[in-house]
């Protein structure tokens, strides 16, 4: 059976592109289940020149950002290396080598795997599942956590020479889905990156 997914931007789907086709006999479920991909482009960009013309105590720190989306990248972005913790998955972290600025993927969690019954990654119905109401966000009807999965995210970057690192905090990823709810997937890939960390040069005035 061939369909087109919407919805969903083709990057993030098998092949990157909407038009998809499965496998489909008599005893197969009403449903189709399309995996959808989260790549995360994880990089630094130095302080615009002229904030570095200025005197040392009032230099701009540097900024580290997340992407979905690598058409978002700026062209001044700079790799990093370092851990991403990511609570819930089957993986535990991802890796920065220091050398891609991305995309590094978000692990799966046990709920992704074909064997769960109720996937956390894929959309069904060639379309993205609805956000959970108020009620229902945190949690599904088993107790299994359902938040966002990159609410709960944490940088531990190894600064470049000559700078030092700090997370901002709180995580603007946390705070968003805590007030918002919801899936912060779709508001990166709609709106802009987010800032998740600074760096700053040494000697540089805190």
């Amino acid at each position: 059976i061939k369909f087109t997914v919407a919805g969903v931007p083709p990057f993030l789907l098998p092949g990157g592109t909407a038009e998809q086709t499965v496998t489909y006999g008599a005893r197969q479920p009403l449903e189709a289940e399309v995996k959808v991909d989260c790549p995360m482009w994880i990089y630094w960009v130095p302080p615009d020149e002229d904030e570095e013309a200025a005197e040392d105590e009032e230099l701009a720190e540097a900024t580290v950002w997340l992407a979905l989306d690598q058409e978002q990248v700026p062209g001044e972005a700079r790799p990093l290396e370092g851990y991403v913790d990511c609570p819930g998955t089957l993986v535990g972290c991802v890796t920065l080598d220091g050398a891609s600025l991305g995309p590094f993927m978000l692990p799966p969690t046990e709920q992704d795997t074909p064997s769960a019954s109720r996937p956390s990654s894929a959309a069904t119905a060639a379309t993205l599942p609805a956000e959970p109401t108020e009620a229902q966000q945190g949690t599904d009807t088993a107790g299994a956590d359902t938040r966002c999965r990159l609410a709960g995210l944490q940088f531990r970057i190894n600064p470049p020479s000559g700078y030092s690192y700090r997370a901002k905090d709180p995580s603007p990823l946390a705070e968003r889905v805590e007030e918002l709810g919801g899936c912060e997937a779709q508001r990166l890939l709609t709106g802009c990156p987010v800032v998740v960390g600074f760096l700053k040069a040494a000697g540089q005035a805190s």
